[in-house]
């Protein structure tokens, strides 16, 4: 039953009600405007709700230490922040006390390791100004890896991939959300029908929810979406 609006005239969400089992990958899918990211923001405390309970195995998230909260959170997004400075200092950035045989496991288990050896000490140039989306993607699932946390937040991870790299990236997240709560939220439809629950939110309200499965045999807004980016990938 979450209120929220970032402008009193315009109100986000009014009562909205969500679920997400712990273990298993939910996703959640809409137009831009929808309410997408703000689920995820609502629930790392970026922002507060005007009313309503957001809880983490019962526990109300407001009664937590806000550090406490975020160290329960790996997130994986669209724009990463990459530091001047070595490929393995940008993976150890998350967890500064992390030994150079767990950096290079998260960084194999990203599939990024090889570029690491071949950089070496060399920096990542500004906002890592040296590497392509894919390779800034697979720094940040690295992180993840390192972080160990036990959910995951996924936000448009792959939007900006080729189909090549975005395959490349997919088989490492899928070895990320492994034994993880995972919340992807997701413009591009391909990247979560695996998902075993999906949400569609339209205008801050929850229009449809099921699998990949159900949605497409509703025939409603997901299996609309879903036919019209089928198309236009080709």
């Amino acid at each position: 039953d979450v209120t929220f609006s970032y402008d009193s005239d315009h109100p986000l969400f009014d009562a909205l009600s969500m679920h997400f089992e712990g273990g298993k990958v939910t996703a959640i899918v809409g137009a831009t405007g929808s309410g997408k990211t703000t689920v995820l923001s609502l629930l790392t405390r970026l922002y507060d709700a005007q009313s309503g309970q957001l809880t983490i195995g019962g526990t109300r998230i407001d009664s937590l230490k806000i550090r406490a909260l975020r160290s329960s959170f790996s997130v994986v997004a669209q724009d990463i922040v990459i530091f001047n400075s070595s490929l393995a200092d940008n993976i150890r950035y998350v967890r500064p006390d992390a030994t150079d045989d767990q950096v290079r496991a998260a960084a194999e288990a990203a599939e990024i390791a090889e570029l690491m050896d071949a950089r070496g000490d060399k920096p990542l140039g500004p906002k890592g100004s040296q590497l392509s989306g894919g390779q800034k993607q697979r720094i940040a699932i690295a992180r993840a890896f390192l972080r160990e946390s036990p959910i995951l937040l996924l936000d448009e991870a792959t939007s900006a991939l080729d189909q090549k790299t975005e395959d490349k990236v997919k088989r490492a997240l899928n070895r990320l959300a492994h034994g993880k709560t995972t919340l992807i939220v997701a413009h591009r439809l391909s990247a979560i029908t695996h998902a075993d629950w999906i949400y569609v939110l339209d205008a801050g309200r929850v229009v449809e929810q099921g699998t990949h499965a159900d949605l497409l045999a509703q025939e409603g807004l997901y299996a609309g979406m879903y036919g019209a980016q089928k198309q236009s990938y080709g």
